[in-house]
């Protein structure tokens, strides 16, 4: 007789809650860092066409530096994938979503810096543009985690 037995809970304890960090960062970072200029790419090419600026020209990226419509799409689209990234790495990191998102931001940072050097963006895009960039990324990240937490 199972009368005495005690119902089976459903309720997860946080020491069976497995955490892969390393897997929340590489997969954040996939998501900010090569998904983003990949579609990047593709908005560039075609905010492009769609100004007649020819893609073979060799100053297209100087041209679409100022163009505004390529920039708010970036800009957004940016946004976008860096609030995704906050969202999925969140997955791996239950309850800790906000020190992952910290520490997926703080990378993220870093590595826009590093390409905005590369590519002379400081010099050729607008100093709008790459403020919200850069202050964009953390609130970003950190809202895709927090409504990750919120659904979980």
């Amino acid at each position: 007789m199972d009368a005495y037995k005690p119902p089976d809970s459903k309720l997860i304890r946080s020491g069976d809650i497995e955490i892969k960090p390393l897997k929340a960062i590489l997969i954040g970072l996939i998501f900010t860092v090569i998904l983003a200029i990949m579609l990047s790419s593709v908005i560039m090419v075609i905010t492009a066409l769609s100004l007649g600026i020819p893609i073979t020209n060799e100053g297209l990226e100087k041209q679409l530096a100022q163009a505004p419509l390529f920039l708010l799409l970036d800009v957004v689209v940016s946004l976008l994938f860096l609030y995704l990234s906050g969202f999925v790495a969140a997955k791996y990191v239950p309850t800790q979503e906000t020190k992952y998102g910290l520490i997926l931001g703080i990378i993220t940072i870093i590595l826009y810096i590093a390409f905005f050097m590369q590519a002379d963006a400081f010099e050729q895009y607008p100093q709008w543009y790459i403020l919200i960039s850069l202050s964009g990324i953390m609130p970003a990240i950190y809202l895709g985690a927090k409504k990750r937490r919120k659904t979980s």
